[in-house]
This record gives structure tokens, C-alpha cells and sequence, in this order.
């Protein structure tokens, strides 16, 4: 990979214009100089990668030229907690990797691609064909109930509904200029009284700890073997030696998915529908291979 260009302003203005204005940061310095760049920050440097070819080589390329420890991703300890997968390194990456990833293989993707599809279609039920809809607040609301189906076991009932009312304002706090002060400045994340965005986060965070807790230990008491979902497949999971997650950890790796999957796949989802929209061959493509004809009515016109 060719030398990457670094931006020249100080670190501090860096740092300060990414928390408040991260994409007219991004667009500045793409105009600059490209589609890489390194960031200097407070805590370590960004490079900033956009073009396909360079998040192929990121991707693909062997481990042991590229590699991403857990260490870097310390900030996120107070949103996923000490045990999460993405603050892991080396032998303990890989470990906690095997036991967890059997969830995502063969046919327990094609029983969560089933539970997607039945999401979906019940969310987009209302829309009317060519009715105008934002595609974020509609893949926002079907991300999240992919999560609390899929991965914690909720369908239904004041568990469900508590937990995913709490965890979309978990979610909403960690975005925003507001969310990255919090991630990058620990000052912030102390409570300072009822007034302050630390107390409410912890008191949120609590509440949802609980909640999770709470299930764990439902099902540890009482196992139900047909359960598919990823929590009851982690409650189930044994390493080498026989031993499995602690509540804990579990705890972590269930954040974990929550925070890697929710914001990042609705965010996708949407710009499909907004390119899909767009770029008429596209959607034309789409009606002629296997996505029912009912959804691409519905899903005509976003906003």
C-alpha cells in the first residue's frame, strides 16, 4: 500500500472537529488529499481508508501484516465491558472467537435469515406501494428487532419491549457529537449528579444490565433446547476444557453484538434502498431475481 498523506492541522483540532463534525471532517480531508489519509488524535492516529480496493487488502490480507488489538479498542470498555470480543488480543481473541462463532455457521443462518425475512415483512406491512417512508427510521426499527429476536430470545412481552425501548437510548447517547465526547473524554462519563450525561448513563446502563441479567438467568435455571436464538447458543457453548461463558461475559459479548450490528447494519441497509432507488437497473435486476414482488412494491419509494 502506497504512503498514506497526514493531515497537517494539530492533533487537538483533530480531535475536536472529528467528535463535532465527523463527516464534513472526512469530506475535507478526502477532497485534500484522496481516498486515504491519516488522522492524528488525542488518544492514538486514524487511517481513514474509502476506496474498495483498500478495504479489500484491510479484509483479506494476511493477520500477521494487519492486525487490530483489542487494546485499541479500550474506549469502547464502558459501552461492551472488559470480556467483549473486540477488547480481546492474541490467544484470548482466538479462544473466545471459537466459542462463539458456531452461532453464525450453516443452518442456524438459514433459521435467522427466515426470522429477518418475517421481521421485515411485518415492519414494511403498512407501507402502501409507492408510499414515500425514511429508510432509516425503517431499518432502524427492523435492525432492532432482528437483535431482540435473534440474538437475546425476546418476541414478545414487558422484558422485550423494556429492553429494546433502553437499548435504542443507549444506542441514541452513544451517537452524535454528544456519543463521541462520552466514548473519547472520560471526564464526562463520571457522574456528576442527576444533571450530568455520566449519571445517566450509568443509571441507563444499569437498567439494561438488569435486564439482561435477568434472562441469563431465567434461562440457566430453566434451559429450553429449542431455542435458537445466540444467547441460549452462548449459554450452551463449551471450550476445549468444558468451560463456558460467565454471566459476565456473556453480558459482553451480547453488547458486543448489539452495538457491532444495530447502528452498522441499519445504516447500510438504508443507503441500499436510497442506491436501489437511485439507480433504476438496479432495482429492476432486483425485481428479477428472488426478492418477492410485494417487497419491491412496498419498498419503491424511500425517503
Amino acid at each position: 500500500m502506497p504512503a498514506i498523506p497526514k493531515a497537517q492541522a494539530p492533533a487537538l483540532v483533530q480531535f475536536y472537529n472529528w467528535i463535532l463534525h465527523p463527516l464534513a471532517f472526512m469530506e475535507t480531508h478526502y477532497r485534500q488529499m484522496g481516498d486515504r489519509f491519516l488522522a492524528c488524535g488525542t488518544l492514538m492516529d486514524w487511517i481513514f481508508l474509502s476506496h474498495p480496493d483498500d478495504l479489500k487488502y484491510v479484509l483479506t490480507h494476511d493477520g500477521q501484516e494487519l492486525s487490530a488489538p483489542g487494546e485499541y479498542n479500550k474506549i469502547l470498555t464502558n459501552l461492551l465491558g472488559h470480556n467483549s470480543l473486540m477488547l480481546l488480543s492474541g490467544a484470548q481473541h482466538r479462544q473466545r472467537r471459537q466459542l462463539v462463532m458456531p452461532p453464525f455457521h450453516g443452518e442456524r443462518l438459514k433459521v435467522y435469515g427466515e426470522l429477518i425475512g418475517t421481521i421485515t415483512r411485518e415492519a414494511i406491512a403498512d407501507l402502501a406501494p409507492g408510499q414515500a417512508f425514511k429508510a432509516r427510521e425503517l431499518t432502524h426499527q427492523i435492525s432492532m428487532q432482528i437483535i431482540l429476536q435473534a440474538v437475546f430470545g425476546l418476541r414478545q412481552g414487558e422484558r422485550c419491549q423494556r429492553l429494546g425501548r433502553l437499548l435504542a437510548q443507549r444506542l441514541d447517547l452513544s451517537s452524535g457529537p454528544l456519543g463521541s465526547a462520552l466514548i473519547f473524554l472520560p471526564l464526562l462519563r463520571r457522574d456528576w449528579g442527576a444533571w450530568s450525561p455520566g449519571h445517566q448513563l450509568k443509571a441507563l446502563a444499569q437498567q439494561i444490565d438488569d435486564l439482561i441479567f435477568s434472562e441469563i438467568q431465567d434461562f440457566r435455571a430453566d434451559p429450553d433446547p429449542d431455542r435458537s436464538d445466540i444467547l441460549s447458543l452462548l449459554l450452551a457453548a463449551r471450550d476445549a476444557e468444558g468451560q463456558g461463558l460467565s454471566d459476565q461475559e456473556l453480558r459482553d459479548e451480547l453488547m458486543t453484538l448489539l452495538v457491532a450490528g444495530h447502528e452498522t447494519t441499519a445504516t447500510a441497509i438504508a443507503w441500499s434502498l436510497y442506491w436501489v432507488h437511485h439507480l433504476p437497473d438496479v432495482g429492476a435486476q432486483l425485481r428479477q431475481e428472488k426478492m418477492p414482488k410485494t417487497l419491491m412494491n412496498r419498498l419503491g419509494t424511500c425517503a
